[in-house]
This record gives C-alpha cells, structure tokens and sequence, in this order.
C-alpha cells in the first residue's frame, strides 16, 4: 500500500489572534486546564452552598430579601443600566464606522 506524499508546507487549520503560534497542541492543552479550573470552581461553589446551607442561610428566593436590599437591588440594576446605555451611546459612532471587512475606523471622541 502506497502513502501519500507529505505536504511541503503545513497549512494551519487555524490562528489564534491574542496567541498566533498556538497550534492543535497548545490549544489542547489549554482546553484540559480549562475543564479541570471549571470542575475545581464547581466544587468550591457547591461546598460554599452546602456551607452556607447548614449555617441556616437562606438561599436563591427574592422573598427572602429585606425591603432595603429590594430596594438596593433596583438602585443597582438602574445604575447599571445607565451606564450600559451611556456606553452603548459612546461606541455608536465607532460601530458605525466599521466596515464590512471589519476595519474601523476609530475616532477620538475627545477632539470633537
């Protein structure tokens, strides 16, 4: 049975922008480490529940909330909110200015 030749020149199958010689390897990896972080997370976080669970704290239902923290809560998502919108409002032109080959065009809004 006759192989076939090898190619001369190894075509990546991808690159990677915040890591341009990354390869399969590399990035594999990277994947292991990741899965093995997320299982240690999902451990720290299921151990801290069980934690606080038999301390008595009561867990995950609005109703346990007092009236000042509902109250705090709607503070906190109505600033957050109006910080998304200010930003969304301070990157519109920059957006805007984007091409379909994904060039921008950046602008320094503090000239203008």
């Amino acid at each position: 049975m006759r192989k076939a030749p090898l190619p001369t020149t190894a075509t990546p199958s991808f690159v990677a922008v915040d890591l341009p010689d990354a390869n399969r390897m590399t990035v594999g990896i990277m994947a292991v480490i990741a899965e093995h972080e997320r299982e240690a997370i999902s451990a720290r976080t299921k151990a801290a529940l069980q934690a606080a669970k038999r301390r008595g704290v009561k867990l995950g239902q609005p109703r346990n909330l007092t009236n000042r923290a509902r109250a705090g809560a709607r503070s906190s998502a109505n600033v957050r909110e109006a910080r998304a919108t200010q930003r969304a409002t301070d990157l519109a032109a920059i957006v805007a200015s984007c091409d379909v080959t994904a060039r921008c065009h950046f602008v320094n809004s503090r000239e203008s």
